[in-house]
């Protein structure tokens, strides 16, 4: 009975302790939420001047800007209010939900608020490097980094926040690469911006939960038109004395509407894992030509559908309906799909100079290879998505080191021809050097 009895008290107390260690992470990660947002609403708009003025430095290097000294002191508040969220010892926080039911998409944050404030933060960083307060400017480049490892975790994964992911990655990844060749960094520094860019790395799926994402909201945006349908005038003599017609147009329309984005989604996701869009670019030429751009073979569509296949009108008003709906509707997943390899490989790119900083740190020279980082440094040898998923590309020369990727002209240029980032249709190789202490 004392046997029960102490278990039951045991059970009591577990109970108690995990509801309450439930609780305090609601309490923890509601203040980071918050945190987040309220940093955002503080960030105001700034001149078109001092836009120019952020990117240049970015470029170029700290010059002591007026416009933009002006703007970071302007949102010093937004800044400690990011920085104080980003470098919190929690890995959760909420920017945008997922679809949930008939809801598309939930836009959490004001995007272009968002970007600038990323910026400012970065700059900061940049002025307190150029002071030689090496310390802050570590905060802050940590700060951008840990934001972006907040939000590319799993339960985000969406269309339009892993467009903002990368968006957000492309601000962040000029100024850290800058700070790699700094000397005066520590390997303190680079291994906590190595571990948080595994983190990163770690949730990245090849776009297959986002583009599933945008399957349920496409399918669920889809069925609000039956739905919106409104209860008067014409459509409600329809739904009285025309039920049965109804019911069946809208069994036709789902089942064809979620085949066609149902093979669209799974079609997608295999061109992303492989990085090879001939398939779905046959495919769209297909729907361009034979489904929209032809007249004449809709009629034929029609003809068949009606005399070979014999369905009847209202059968074949929902599929039509279901075909033009699917091929407009759906995302051009060519341009995201290579925005999206682009990113990886820089990220890839990042995590290998890091691993290269710090090989020669603890060595005294540059290694002779990737092979010679993987275990101690990384887990294996980064690949590249443009050339066939073999390892980065590795130059080793008298002072420096090129690691690149092909880039999306899949053509080894030596890492003498560097890829335009903001271009996806340029050609060259997606470049970093690290040059020895």
């Amino acid at each position: 009975m004392r046997k029960v009895l102490f278990i039951i008290i045991l059970l009591l107390f577990s109970v108690h302790a995990y509801a309450e260690s439930l609780s305090m992470e609601d309490e923890y990660i509601e203040p980071l939420n918050s945190l987040y947002r309220q940093a955002i609403q503080s960030t105001t708009e700034v001149s078109i001047e001092a836009y120019k003025a952020l990117n240049q430095i970015f470029t170029s290097g700290w010059t002591d800007s007026q416009v933009v000294i002006s703007a970071i002191n302007e949102h010093e508040k937004a800044i400690s209010l990011f920085k104080l969220a980003a470098l919190q010892e929690s890995n959760q926080a909420m920017f945008i939900k997922k679809p949930e039911k008939i809801t598309f998409i939930m836009p959490g944050v004001d995007g272009s608020k968002l970007r600038l404030l990323l910026r400012l933060v970065l700059a900061q960083g940049l002025k307190f490097e150029s002071a030689g307060q090496y310390h802050k400017a570590k905060e802050n480049y940590i700060a951008s980094v840990r934001f972006i490892m907040h939000s590319s975790r799993e339960e985000f994964k969406a269309l339009q926040p892993q467009l903002m992911e990368m968006a957000c990655f492309n601000i962040v990844e000029k100024c850290i690469y800058k700070s790699i060749s700094d000397d005066n960094l520590s390997n303190g520094y680079y291994s906590d911006l190595l571990k948080y860019f595994n983190v990163i790395y770690g949730q990245q799926d090849f776009l297959e939960s986002v583009f599933k994402t945008e399957l349920l909201g496409t399918k669920n945006l889809a069925r609000m038109l039956e739905k919106e349908m409104p209860d008067s005038g014409p459509y409600k003599i329809n739904k009285i004395f025309f039920k049965k017609d109804i019911n069946l147009f809208f069994r036709s329309f789902y089942m064809s509407y979620d085949l066609r984005v149902n093979e669209n989604t799974k079609n997608a996701i295999e061109c992303a894992k492989k990085n090879d869009l001939s398939l779905l670019r046959m495919e769209q030429r297909e729907i361009e030509e034979k489904e929209l751009g032809k007249p004449f073979n809709m009629v034929k569509k029609f003809l068949r559908k009606f005399l070979i296949e014999r369905k009847n009108i209202t059968q074949i008003k929902a599929e039509f309906l279901a075909d033009i709906m699917s091929t407009l509707g759906q995302p051009d997943y060519s341009k995201i799909i290579n925005y999206y390899h682009v990113y990886y490989n820089k990220l890839n790119l990042l995590r290998t100079a890091l691993a290269v900083k710090l090989y020669e740190a603890d060595k005294g020279e540059l290694p002779d290879s990737l092979d010679f980082l993987v275990l101690e440094y990384l887990k294996e040898v980064p690949l590249d998505t443009y050339n066939e998923f073999k390892p980065l590309s590795y130059i080793k020369a008298e002072n420096t080191v090129k690691i690149y990727s092909w880039g999306p002209d899949r053509k080894d240029d030596s890492g003498n021809a560097e890829f335009d980032k903001n271009d996806l249709s340029s050609v060259g190789d997606i470049l970093i050097l690290v040059d020895e202490d």
